[in-house]
Order: structure tokens, then sequence, then C-alpha cells
């Protein structure tokens, strides 16, 4: 079973100007549980680039 964070991260990279209530929608979680991953995510996984109507979110790369 997929992580929602890699469902996130897949969201992510198809579109990086994706919205988190469309996250919620696709993945058929609530929107208080996307935003509670989105938390967890900020800084480590992604980052947002730009303001909330025309900015972003790049995919952090991490070191395996």
């Amino acid at each position: 079973m997929e992580k929602t964070v890699d469902k996130i991260l897949a969201l992510i990279k198809v579109n990086p100007q994706i919205t988190m209530k469309e996250i919620a929608r696709i993945i058929f979680m609530s929107e208080r549980g996307v935003e509670e991953q989105k938390k967890m995510m900020r800084g480590k996984s992604i980052e947002r680039v730009g303001g909330c109507k025309n900015g972003y979110w790049e995919i952090i790369p991490t070191d395996q």
C-alpha cells in the first residue's frame, strides 16, 4: 500500500502547481489531513516557491 506522503509527492511531480485541496480530492483524504502531511513534509521533502496564487511546489532531493 502506497504511503500518503508518496502519493502527495507523485502528484506534485506531475503538477508542481497543484493545490492541497486538489490533492485531498484526488487521494480521497480530508483537506485537514493533507495539510498535516504538508506540515511534516515542508522543509524536508517539499518547499513552496513563490506565493499562494502564482507559486509552485518543489521537491527537495534527498541523499539516500
